[in-house]
């Protein structure tokens, strides 16, 4: 068995021995809540700044779909997120409002 670099890194190997034979085992690592909290600071102040240094960038993009055609500049999504927790995505739109498939095909 050749475990991903993501379960090794998330896990503990331990060793046990049946007949004889080495069996890996690897046991998830419960981290702690310190550490939790810290990770969500950290990744939330990212967040955060990324925002804020593409904020320009934004407004120009929500501008100019706003040009291009009417309707709302930023679409509205639910999808089903981790452990089937929907939540609401947002994006900005890249079709025209209220488009059908074939508005979206290109004739040759």
């Amino acid at each position: 068995m050749v475990p991903t670099l993501f379960h090794v890194l998330t896990s503990q190997i331990r060793v046990h021995e049946i007949a004889g034979v080495p069996i890996f085992a690897l046991e998830e690592r419960i981290f702690l809540r310190s550490s939790r909290i810290l990770k969500r600071s950290i990744d939330l102040c990212i967040a955060c700044a990324a925002l804020l240094a593409f904020a320009p960038v934004m407004g120009i993009v929500a501008a100019l779909i706003r040009l291009e055609s009417p309707g709302p500049v930023i679409y509205k999504h639910r999808r089903v997120g981790k452990r089937a927790k929907p939540f609401t995505l947002y994006k900005f739109r890249s079709m025209k409002a209220d488009a059908t498939w074939s508005d979206s095909v290109c004739s040759i």
